[in-house]
């Protein structure tokens, strides 16, 4: 598992790069009691069309966007971008050391704050989220 960031050298004030995880609202709710079977698979993703339109809206706002698998795709920027596009989230949480010390719930980011920018297909989106950090390796804090 890769950390949230990639840090840079200097203080945290560096505009570092960060990444986050997107996931997709499956076309059927997962807890709608369809088994897990192959022939049911499909409805346990998001449509094609949904995916292209939200990696889009993510492009124009100005990430770089991952290849989409299982229902989730990455978003990457620069610290100040998700600042300025995930703006109510307080500005101290997109440091080294808070992303690191967070707990899984403290990762996610508010979905409401890129509502505008996707507009109608914002429901699209169940969550944009940072990795937790793993508790071992170099990353160990």
């Amino acid at each position: 598992m890769s950390p949230p960031f990639r840090s840079d050298p200097g203080s945290e004030s560096d505009d570092r790069v960060l990444s986050a995880s997107v996931a997709m609202r499956p076309v059927v709710d997962m807890n709608a009691g369809i088994p897990a079977t192959s022939t049911e698979v499909a409805y346990r993703l998001p449509t094609a069309a949904a995916v292209e339109r939200i990696q889009t809206a993510f492009r124009e706002i100005g990430f770089d966007v991952g290849a989409e698998f299982a229902g989730t795709f990455s978003i990457t920027g620069r610290r100040s971008l998700f600042e300025r596009v995930f703006s109510s989230w307080p500005k101290d949480r997109f440091s080294t050391a808070a992303l690191a010390e967070a707990t899984e719930t403290e990762l996610e980011l508010p979905t409401s704050d890129v509502a505008d920018a996707l507009g109608d297909d914002a429901e699209e989106v169940q969550a944009v989220f940072f990795t937790a950090v793993p508790e071992f390796g170099p990353f160990d804090p």
